[in-house]
């Protein structure tokens, strides 16, 4: 167990708080390390520089009055027993991959969950990013894709349509494309930050489907099951999308927008789907 160390985190971030009480339950760090960077105890540490500490995680050594951030902070936290494993993660190559992983989620961690209500004193709001804003949306993208196509090889063979990566690749960045635009019209200073909700939104919907595309891989399910499955996990994703930009201020209309978006896509393949089958 880590001693005589104080763990600032993000009181507002569920990831982080996450986190903070995971060291603490398996006995990573002691009962009183995790402080809330919003606390006045926390704004007390003046070892520790408070404006880096909203973007990455700090680690205060009491005693030496050493401080590390982000990834550092973590890697002493679960290697500090582990010299090898800290030395292999500590390795360039090694480091430098995850510390980019890492970054991209901190500096995103207010669109991935954002607080819903915000403290209002030492708020703990990362600096915005745009490299890994972008990072972020682009590997959702990705990912949406192809969890999704793996699904459709199961939904599309009743209806005899082709499927391919392809074609949700451009479907996942046409979203992109679409709702950007569409944030130039009715809110274009929060436009990265709603694009980076829209894009938690899709990877919410990704990840509930990919236990289903399993599950359904094993079994024999009717047309309606997988309908049904479907249209329930884009129902939810609806909901929590008029959530989310409640939460921001934003229009009702970018929620029209993103089904008016859904509607369009899916009317375009069926179209396309039938048109190729009429000229072969």
């Amino acid at each position: 167990m880590l001693r005589n160390n104080k763990l600032l985190i993000d009181r507002d971030c569920p990831l982080c708080t996450t986190y903070g009480k995971g060291f603490t339950r398996f006995g990573l760090i002691d009962s009183g390390c995790a402080l809330p960077y919003q606390s006045s105890q926390a704004g007390e540490l003046t070892e520790i520089d408070h404006d880096r500490a909203r973007n990455e995680i700090a680690l205060l050594d009491t005693i030496t009055g050493e401080t590390t951030y982000g990834l550092a902070s973590i890697i002493k936290i679960l290697f500090h027993r582990r010299p090898l494993l800290e030395k292999i993660v500590n390795l360039s190559p090694v480091f430098i991959t995850l510390d980019t992983v890492y970054k991209v989620i901190s500096y995103n961690r207010n669109v991935i969950s954002p607080p819903s209500y915000p403290s209002k004193v030492r708020p703990c709001i990362p600096d915005f990013h745009l490299a890994y804003r972008w990072a972020y949306i682009i590997f959702v993208a990705l990912a949406t894709a192809l969890i999704v196509n793996n699904f459709t090889s199961l939904l599309f063979p009743h209806f005899k349509w082709p499927h391919s990566l392809g074609t949700e690749l451009c479907i996942c960045f046409g979203q992109v494309l679409w709702q950007g635009t569409a944030m130039l019209l009715f809110s274009p200073k929060n436009k990265m930050t709603y694009l980076g909700n829209m894009s938690t939104v899709s990877m919410i919907g990704a990840l509930i489907l990919l236990p289903i595309t399993m599950a359904l891989g094993m079994i024999e399910a009717s047309l309606y099951l997988k309908l049904a499955l479907f249209f329930g996990v884009v129902g939810f994703m609806f909901f929590e999308h008029m959530r989310r930009c409640k939460l921001l201020g934003i229009s009702i209309w970018m929620t029209v927008s993103w089904v008016a978006y859904r509607i369009t896509a899916l009317s375009t393949l069926i179209a396309l789907i039938h048109f190729t089958n009429i000229l072969s």
